[in-house]
């Protein structure tokens, strides 16, 4: 028997049948493969704003897949508007701004993902065909998600997501944010986030900043002469 895997799926609300039909279709495949899908529902809502609750599930993920389908659709836009770069853009069709949010903090959390991509969407920023793992850019109908082209990375991917939990390089599933430091290997240390890194530095510079800081004032109280007297002579003792 496989290990369930949490799967945080990110897709808007579906407005028309083939939509639906699409998602009742992934959600069968997210079961046989026995993924347990994570989402956020309107009809389960917690006391946390959507923003924390997305937060708290995804950290509490596995991995996340991301559906972005048409929200959007406009015959006539224009990018750059009242400069020099202004652009007419022509049937531009976009998907809800809530892919990218969830999308970015499954990112940060380093969580394995897959984008599926509605084919002739506008891809831009992180909704786009450039992360580890191939983006399946499809049409939006039911019949695609059986298909062997679909289905064989489709499966890879839960299959390397698997080992990878097995190997301990996939981020733990956990509500807390308490570190085990019995579970902290050098594999897991450099599969850290790049973000991580920056702010381990940051935090360390401001701290080697603050240690010479206050060793300067501690000089200033404790010997107030010694910035008087001359070099290589020691100041002399205060008369009693």
């Amino acid at each position: 028997m496989t290990q369930k895997l949490n799967v945080f799926l990110s897709i808007g609300r579906a407005y028309n049948a083939a939509q639906q039909e699409f998602r009742t279709e992934l959600e069968a495949a997210l079961e046989r493969l026995d993924c347990q899908e994570i989402t956020l529902d309107p009809k389960q809502r917690t006391s946390l704003q959507p923003l924390a609750e997305a937060r708290e599930k995804i950290r509490a993920s596995d991995a996340i897949i991301v559906v972005a389908f048409r929200r959007l659709h406009f015959e006539s836009v224009v990018e750059f508007p009242d400069s020099e770069l202004a652009k007419e853009r022509k049937n531009q069709s976009l998907p809800t701004p809530w892919n990218s949010i969830e999308a970015a903090m499954g990112y940060g959390y380093g969580l394995p993902m897959l984008m599926i991509i509605e084919e002739g969407l506008h891809q831009e920023a992180i909704v786009k065909d450039r992360h580890e793992f191939a983006a399946q850019v499809v049409p939006i109908t039911k019949d695609v998600l059986r298909s062997p082209e679909f289905l064989s990375p489709f499966e890879d991917f839960f299959r390397r997501v698997r080992e990878e939990k097995a190997a301990g390089v996939a981020p733990v599933a956990s509500n807390t944010s308490v570190l085990d430091p019995s579970q902290i290997t050098l594999r897991r240390l450099l599969d850290l986030p790049i973000g991580v890194w920056v702010s381990i530095g940051a935090v360390l510079i401001a701290l080697l900043a603050a240690t010479f800081a206050l060793g300067h004032r501690a000089g200033d109280i404790f010997w107030p002469d010694a910035k008087s007297a001359p070099v290589g002579q020691e100041p002399a003792p205060n008369d009693t």
